[in-house]
C-alpha cells in the first residue's frame, strides 16, 4: 500500500527537483528532473496542499477538525485541471479522500445558514422536507424529538442533527405554528414498498404543538399508503381505530421481522426492536399491500 509520506517527500538526487510522481515497474516514485525545469514544477497552491495534506497526516485527533478545513481552503486554491487530478489522485492514493468530501459537505452546509423555517416556508402549512432541508433543519427537528421523547428518557436513534443527518429516516414533515418562525411539530418515516411507515414524532412541549402533531398523524394514518408500528395503550389514547387484525398483512408489512405471539382479537404480537428486547406493538394505518 503506498503511503502518504512516500507520495509528499522528495527523493531525488542532488540537482534534481521532483515535479509529480511516475510509474515504474506499477510502484509511483518521484518524477525527478534536472533543476533547469523547475520553471514547469508545480504551483505554490499544489505546494501549500501538499503541506496541509502532511500536517493532516501527522495531526491529533483534536487537531485534525482545522486541519482539514485548510485542505478544503488549499484544494479550492489549485487552479490547474491536471494538479487538481493529481491532488484527488493523492487523496484516493493515501486513503484521505473521504475526509475532503466530509470536509465539502459541512462547508457547503455552514456556507449557506438556514432561512428561518417559517419566513421560508410559511405559518400553519405542512411541509414536506427535501434533503436539503432535511439537512438545514436538522438541529431544530432534534430538539424537538428530544423534547416529545424525554419523559421515556430520550429516543435512541435522535440524539442531535447529525443523527438525523446520517439516519435512514428519510421522510420528515414539519410545521411552524406559532409566533416565532422555529419548527414547533413534526413527523418523521421511512419509505418503503408499501408506503411511508412513520416512526417519529416531535413537538416542542407547548400544548397546541402536542396536539397538532397528533391531528396529523390521525390524518395520516387514515391515509392510504401511511402506517406505523406502536404500542396498543398508544393507538388507543390516540383514538386510532384502525388497526390491523389480519396476520398475513402485518407479516406481510413486516417482511424478514421475526413475528410471535400475534393476538387475533387485539392485533398485539411482539418483536425484537433494536437488540434484544421484545416490544408488544399494533399495526395501525393503510399500507400499500
Amino acid at each position: 500500500m503506498i503511503k502518504l509520506i512516500d507520495i509528499l517527500v522528495e527523493n531525488c538526487w542532488k540537482g534534481y527537483n521532483q515535479i509529480g510522481m511516475k510509474k515504474k515497474k506499477n510502484k509511483l516514485v518521484p518524477n525527478c528532473v534536472p533543476n533547469k525545469e523547475k520553471a514547469i514544477s508545480e504551483s505554490i497552491d499544489f505546494e501549500n496542499f501538499k503541506t496541509i495534506v502532511f500536517k493532516f497526516t501527522h495531526a491529533e485527533d483534536d487537531a485534525r477538525f482545522q486541519t482539514i478545513q485548510k485542505m478544503l481552503q488549499t484544494f479550492k486554491a489549485i487552479k490547474d485541471t491536471s494538479e487538481r487530478k493529481e491532488a484527488v489522485k493523492m487523496l484516493k492514493q493515501s486513503g484521505l479522500i473521504g475526509y475532503l468530501k466530509d470536509a465539502m459537505n459541512y462547508s457547503k452546509l455552514s456556507e449557506t445558514s438556514a432561512i428561518p423555517f417559517g419566513d421560508k416556508f410559511g405559518k400553519n402549512k405542512w411541509i414536506n422536507l427535501n434533503q436539503r432541508s432535511i439537512n438545514d433543519y436538522a438541529d431544530e427537528i432534534a430538539d424537538l424529538i428530544t423534547q416529545a421523547y424525554a419523559s421515556k428518557g430520550g429516543n435512541f436513534e435522535i440524539k442531535n442533527g447529525d443523527d438525523i443527518r446520517k439516519s435512514d429516516i428519510n421522510f420528515w414533515i414539519a410545521d411552524d405554528i406559532d409566533s416565532d418562525p422555529d419548527i414547533d411539530a413534526t413527523l418523521g418515516g421511512k419509505k418503503t414498498p408499501f408506503g411511508i411507515k412513520v416512526t417519529m414524532m416531535g413537538q416542542d412541549g407547548s400544548t397546541q404543538s402536542k396536539q397538532e402533531v397528533v391531528k396529523k398523524m390521525l390524518k395520516a394514518m387514515k391515509t392510504h399508503g401511511f402506517y406505523a408500528e406502536i404500542d396498543l395503550p398508544l393507538a388507543q389514547k390516540l383514538h386510532i381505530t384502525n388497526i390491523i387484525k389480519d396476520e398475513s398483512i402485518i407479516r406481510k408489512v413486516l417482511t424478514g421481522k421475526e413475528i410471535t405471539d400475534f393476538d387475533s382479537n387485539t392485533g398485539e404480537y411482539s418483536r425484537t426492536i433494536s437488540g434484544t428486547h421484545k416490544h408488544t406493538k399494533v399495526l395501525v394505518g393503510i399500507p400499500k399491500v
